[in-house]
């Protein structure tokens, strides 16, 4: 499904981004902020003749290595990352998808053996990233922040990550020093809209493990393209990373939105022949935490070999997925959009019933990447379009 995006060359960078439009639904006009986009998010089977969606523009990644949060260095970045904004809302965006810890190359502050301090060195992490939600503000756009990266190798050289995905220990340190205090130091900033706890964890993947267990047993991803960056860790690693953090997160803040990059449908449906892993039931399983589910669902689809595969996104209504919660296209591009143009990506993501579309990616990076133009004209294909739902998103 398009890995080039996530290629070494591509993910040699700091911080990724992506943009959203929300859709209008009837509502009191008493509804907080977050309500308001939780009813946006719903729509699509809140009504089923107003096929809700967001539009949405792109993923931004800069020069460096996840290191514009924290210890002092979003002062260094912050003047292009409000151009981006301002260029996003001009187009009619209202949401934006930023990476924070990645692969934990820059935070958070860790000891030798792996236990998390704080956030960060410098203790400006929390700062950074209310200064960034604040820029947002300004503009209307709600930020969608991406705690993790599973799109490329972690192995030993990424050993904080590592850590928390092998060591119950080392995640609750992680939870309680870290997670926690950027939850409750930001829970009640009008522009956050939501929580991703890791981009393609399917890409470390092992995917030969046999279960009588369905939300266990990943054979059906064999010859898939998942374990893309290394058959590294099992569904139930996985599952349990996702649902202490999710729970954490609501835990602090009910009304939260959660959810995980999932690099296909294949792991995000029990439709078509697959497993949803993603499941109320199988994270709970997997963590035994009743707070550690997703809000709403995100895929992400690539062409491959020229064509989308009959599974994808770009090849069926929502609905064909059986999910009864919002779904959203995270990741899909022009480049690699088997001869649909940005535009006709939009349009039909607006038109089948998908609540929300973040393109990849504004720099252009990676051979299946769009410019930041490019994903701004898909944008202002949608902006004003109110015959599916539109929600116009008012910060202050």
């Amino acid at each position: 499904m398009g890995r080039n995006p996530n290629s070494e060359s591509a993910r040699n960078l700091r911080t990724n981004v992506s943009v959203a439009h929300l859709y209008h639904v009837s509502r009191p006009s008493h509804l907080s902020w977050k309500e308001k986009v939780e009813l946006a998010l719903e729509a699509d089977f809140l009504d089923e003749e107003q096929n809700a969606v967001g539009h949405c523009a792109c993923l931004i990644l800069k020069p460096g290595n996840s290191q514009d949060f924290g210890n002092n260095n979003f002062k260094k970045s912050k003047a292009e990352f409000y151009e981006i904004l301002k260029k996003v809302h001009a187009a009619g965006g209202n949401s934006i998808r930023i990476w924070l810890h990645c692969r934990g190359e820059s935070t958070p502050y860790m000891t030798n053996d792996g236990m998390t301090i704080r956030l960060d060195v410098r203790n400006t992490f929390i700062y950074d990233v209310r200064e960034y939600l604040w820029m947002a503000r300004r503009l209307n756009i709600l930020v969608f922040l991406v705690l993790w990266n599973g799109a490329l190798p972690i192995g030993s050289q990424h050993w904080k990550l590592q850590g928390l995905l092998k060591d119950g220990v080392k995640l609750q340190s992680y939870i309680t020093r870290a997670l926690k205090p950027l939850v409750t130091a930001i829970k009640d900033e009008p522009s956050l809209g939501g929580w991703e706890i890791i981009n393609e964890p399917e890409g470390v993947i092992k995917t030969y493990v046999p279960s009588k267990n369905r939300c266990e047993n990943t054979l059906k991803l064999i010859f898939s393209g998942a374990g893309w960056a290394g058959y590294e860790f099992t569904m139930r690693e996985i599952q349990r990373f996702i649902n202490w953090q999710a729970d954490a997160i609501h835990s602090i803040d009910p009304k939260s939105l959660v959810t995980v990059g999932a690099w296909s449908v294949r792991s995000m449906t029990d439709q078509l022949g697959w497993t949803n892993y993603y499941h109320d039931n199988c994270l709970y399983e997997a963590g035994r935490r009743s707070l550690g589910y997703l809000d709403f669902f995100e895929v992400h689809s690539y062409a491959t070999f020229g064509y989308y595969r009959n599974f994808s996104p770009f090849k069926n209504e929502k609905k064909a997925y059986g999910l009864k919660k919002p779904m959203i296209i995270g990741e899909f591009s022009q480049a690699a959009g088997a001869g649909m143009n940005i535009t006709k990506q939009f349009e039909y993501i607006y038109n089948n019933g998908y609540s929300g579309a973040w393109s990849w990616q504004a720099n252009a990076l990676g051979k299946n990447s769009d410019s930041l133009e490019t994903q701004l004209k898909g944008l202002r294909t949608l902006k004003g379009r109110s015959d599916h739902g539109y929600i116009q998103v008012i910060l202050d």
